[in-house]
């Protein structure tokens, strides 16, 4: 296995701004969710995502020509993923609705841990080991 070199270096002002604009959109996530869900109620909001997330991807796959065609096999698993986006984004509406932003900020930062949980033990070659971790 080729061992990779990194290099310490002082970070420019690009990458700076590019990390804090990524971290208060992340950071910022939870406490939009909740700040829309005053305007908003549930179903309507995850309704909004959906479609604004159609719009980006299709947008981005228009712009870089990339083929959108779907074919036959694919349609069970992209319901099934469709199905648990749907559930996940419902469930995180209605919770962000009755909690305070900063609680729902720690589920949504807990998302990674719970992957890697999950993944170890449903997943039968994904093993969570000192090496890979």
């Amino acid at each position: 296995m080729l061992e990779k070199e990194f290099r310490n270096e002082d970070p420019t002002g690009r990458i700076i701004a590019l990390v804090l604009l990524i971290v208060s959109l992340i950071g910022g996530g939870a406490f939009a969710v909740k700040l829309g869900l005053k305007g908003f109620p549930p179903l309507k909001m995850a309704l909004f995502r959906c479609i604004l997330g159609l719009i980006t991807v299709g947008g981005i796959g228009f712009y870089y020509g990339i083929s959108m065609r779907m074919r036959f096999k694919e349609l069970p698993r992209l319901l099934l993923i469709a199905l648990l986006y749907i559930l996940h984004t419902i469930t995180l509406n209605f919770g962000t609705q009755l909690t305070t932003a900063s609680r729902s900020t720690i589920f949504f930062t807990l998302y990674p841990l719970f992957t890697v949980l999950f993944g170890h033990f449903w997943l039968p070659n994904d093993r969570l080991t000192q090496k890979r971790y």
